[in-house]
């Protein structure tokens, strides 16, 4: 084998060594089982089904999907980070700010592109040693945190770590006042938060590192003559990795102040004080948002302010343009009774159970009837007895921003419509695509996209050539279609479509923010993990047209129905259930009302071979 790994669990990291050198080829954070999960011994990867090794995966005990699993034995992975939906930029945020600490289920956690250098380039017999490590190192997981080791870019470890080399001023474990120095210019160009000690250590080594990125130096973490002298010159770029609070000043706190007053809410001197006005600029900002409305910019705070300020700047193309508050109230509810409500797929108390609501839980009242409301709860939406719902009323608010000629459109924060929709807080948004980018904002490549939403019935939208329902009709796209975009008006969006442009309505549209490679990349994506692996036709057996349903769960919106002897396409399988696809379709159906007609192995049986029986995936 070219390559065995560690996995030290005191220390939540992963190690890749050269089989004949011994150097480390690869080194990276994760997140292993809590509570013990993770079994220490030595394993060898083993052969096995080919879906171990895939690019996405759908964990059905947990509702998750992962990226890249790599079976080390029975039930423990390595596998990416997880995955609200199969998407690129659903990320579980909240198991992205975990990565480094034990919180999984026993399977060892890692960032998407580590899961895939072990998946694609450790073979079955690579030995995999998990230990329970020895003592705590802070400094390498602070190193590992900011970024994994990787050989191939040509760095070597000792490098890595911020070693002083030959004509460096300062690296690691140097010590001094010109340290200290380089500590407060660092802090007020808001890259460094740790202590101001006179101490090199790993934070410090970050730190530079991340500067040295954006100014195009060499990313070694230690510092040249040539970068101490650019670091406090006029020319050095801002980050924003350090809180900014009422009395500080500098660098850091223009750039903040430069974004408030784009988006309209600072309109005082830009002088580098974070003063009175300033803070209430930021709690005006941090209201619309969702964040919490103490005034003190964090760093979640200020890249918020820097990535609408951004989207402004796109939208707009100049400084033109007006800011007005909206302020809405939509109907909400609170279930009273002590033991709770059940949320049903139909008005009905024998209609089928969605979830159990505890008392206090808080629904948005979608259409209020005279025995039973459609309410909606998170992401799923039903209906509850009205007599077990207190409704009331809660106050939405946003920024919504119009140039002079009325011809563009940009809102910041959660219209009333956006909130029946089933939009989430701006602030949940905004760190799910953090998470997604490895909390990094590039704006170099920076575009703007919509994905096309039409609800539970997932009906094709019509693109038309102007803004407008009477105008003509370009094409009829299907709904999950993603696209890039142009221009947004009051209720259209232009957007770009094979070569050419079109319209369609907001309403349908769900709008998301990535790299101009985004499309080209989620694409590749997709046709990477779809590969047919039999046909079936439907053979249904309750004597009803067959259920073909948008996710791998009994609840699930229904996509469709599917006429006994119908053939489609079977993409993946586990045990109950398997996805399928029709001219051009996705969903997914219970095995039991598929009869196989070719495939190499029976669909229902859960044999390994082509999917991993997903109660047996750890997550």
């Amino acid at each position: 084998m070219p390559y065995y790994i560690t996995v030290d669990l005191a220390n939540q990291i992963v190690t890749v060594f050269d089989a004949d050198s011994g150097e480390i080829v690869r080194q990276m954070i994760c997140s292993t089982g809590k509570n013990n999960y993770t079994p220490p011994g030595v394993y060898l990867l083993p052969e096995g089904a080919k879906s171990d090794r895939r690019p996405w995966y759908y964990i059905q005990m947990f509702h998750r999907y992962v990226r890249y699993p790599t079976r080390i034995m029975g039930e423990i992975l390595f596998h990416s980070l997880p995955y609200r939906k199969k998407s690129i930029h659903a990320i579980d945020a909240q198991a992205a700010l975990e990565l480094g600490q034990a919180t999984s289920h026993g399977c060892i956690r890692l960032r998407w592109q580590d899961a895939r250098f072990i998946a694609e380039n450790c073979l079955p017999g690579t030995a995999v040693k998990i230990t329970e490590g020895e003592s705590r190192d802070d400094g390498l997981r602070e190193l590992l945190l900011g970024g994994s080791y990787d050989a191939s870019s040509g760095m070597t470890y000792e490098r890595f770590l911020g070693n002083a080399a030959k004509g460096d001023v300062l690296g690691r474990d140097s010590e001094g006042q010109q340290v200290l120095d380089l500590q407060y210019r660092l802090r007020a160009l808001g890259f460094y938060d740790g202590d101001l000690n006179g101490h090199y250590g790993s934070k410090t080594v970050n730190a530079v590192r991340a500067a040295q990125a954006l100014s195009g130096f060499e990313t070694s973490g230690a510092v040249s003559s040539d970068f101490w002298a650019f670091v406090f010159s006029e020319e050095m770029v801002t980050a924003m990795e350090v809180p900014l609070k009422e009395g500080d000043s500098g660098p850091a706190v223009r750039v903040l102040q430069e974004h408030l007053n784009a988006l309209r809410l600072f309109d005082d001197e830009i002088d580098r004080v974070y003063d009175a006005a300033v803070v209430e600029a930021v709690r005006r900002f941090e209201s619309v948002y969702g964040f919490k409305e103490d005034g003190i910019a964090s760093p979640m705070v200020q890249k918020a302010l820097a990535f609408e300020a951004e989207g402004l700047a796109r939208t707009f193309e100049h400084d033109r343009y007006n800011c007005a508050l909206l302020r809405e109230t939509v109907a909400v509810a609170v279930v009273v009774p002590p033991e709770g409500a059940k949320l049903r797929t139909a008005p009905s108390r024998t209609a089928k159970e969605i979830a159990s609501l505890p008392r206090g839980r808080r629904v948005l009242v979608v259409e209020r009837g005279r025995k039973w409301s459609s309410v909606r709860v998170e992401d799923r939406e039903g209906y509850v007895n009205d007599d077990l719902l207190d409704h009331g009323q809660q106050s939405v608010c946003a920024l919504k921003y119009e140039d002079e000629a009325g011809n563009g459109s940009y809102v910041i924060g959660l219209t009333a419509e956006a909130v029946t929709a089933g939009e989430k807080l701006p602030c949940v948004r905004f760190e799910a695509y953090l998470a997604a980018n490895d909390q990094q904002l590039d704006w170099e490549h920076l575009a703007s996209y919509v994905t096309i939403d039409t609800g539970d019935q997932q009906v094709p939208l019509n693109l038309r050539s102007d803004p407008s329902t009477d105008s003509a009709v370009i094409d009829i796209l299907e709904n999950g279609l993603s696209l890039r975009v142009q221009r947004r008006l009051k209720d259209w969006t232009q957007v770009e479509y094979q070569g050419g442009t079109g319209y369609l309505m907001n309403r349908f549209l769900d709008y998301w923010t990535g790299g101009e490679d985004a499309l080209m990349d989620q694409a590749s994506e997709e046709a990477a993990e779809v590969e047919v692996i039999g046909t079936a036709v439907v053979r249904s057996v309750s004597g009803n047209p067959a259920e073909v349903l948008q996710a791998p769960e009994d609840d699930a919106p229904v996509l469709g129905h599917l006429q006994d002897g119908t053939g489609v396409e079977v993409l993946e399988r586990w045990e109950g259930w398997c996805r399928i696809r029709l001219e051009g379709h996705e969903g997914y159906m219970l095995a039991e009302e598929l009869q196989p007609e070719q495939g190499r192995e029976d669909l229902q049986s859960g044999a390994p071979g082509d999917m991993l029986p997903s109660e047996t995936l750890l997550e």
